[in-house]
């Protein structure tokens, strides 16, 4: 009789990482498990989100446009934004 696998074996939390869908409290993957939400971005450059909001839309700050509310900020180009806007 063949061995099957056990069903209780867990991901690897590094390799998947959630986030929450808007007003409906369900988790979904992220897109790019790299990429930042608005909110998490804003938390590691020490600033509002809204601010962040008038950046992209000044066209200083790329971002990926999944939909119409949902963006999400790559790592990179979020650096590269810092260094542009460093006095």
């Amino acid at each position: 009789m063949p061995e099957t696998e056990s069903k209780s074996a867990k991901p690897n939390p590094q390799s998947l990482r959630r986030t929450k869908t808007w007003g409906l409290g369900k988790e979904t993957q992220s897109p790019d498990p790299r990429a930042y939400r608005l909110p998490e971005a804003a938390k590691r450059v020490g600033c509002s989100r809204r601010f962040l909001e008038k950046q992209v839309a000044a066209g200083h700050l790329i971002v990926i446009r999944l939909s119409a509310r949902c963006v999400r900020i790559r790592p990179e180009d979020l650096a590269a934004f810092l260094e542009r806007s460093a006095v």
